[in-house]
């Protein structure tokens, strides 16, 4: 729920004040997706191989995608961050964000 209250501020504040605070809201995400993980890390060592047979494989497997798209999302981030180039940030930009769309 905090994640997608996170989205609706951080499209509208992008929508007041253009992507002045990008890097505030990508670490915020950053750190949503870490939390993801470890909850999924731990799931998956608590179930193990339940984890894909139980009644809830279906929703068990949109949360590894989901997470998966997270991490994919933040590893965007840092690679625009680290190359700082015009055109590496446009292209992963427009990458990120529809990545967000799809989560």
């Amino acid at each position: 729920f905090a994640n997608s209250v996170l989205i609706g501020v951080e499209l509208q504040f992008q929508i007041d004040h253009g992507d002045v605070a990008d890097t505030y809201f990508n670490a915020l995400e950053c750190v949503f997706g870490a939390i993801f993980f470890i909850e999924l890390v731990l799931r998956l060592g608590s179930e193990s191989w339940r984890f894909f047979c139980s009644p809830m494989w279906a929703w068990n497997l949109f949360d590894l995608f989901l997470v998966v798209l997270s991490l994919v999302d933040a590893f965007m981030y840092v690679h625009r961050s680290v190359l700082n180039e015009e055109e590496a940030v446009a292209s992963a930009s427009f990458q990120s964000n529809n990545l967000r769309m799809t989560r």
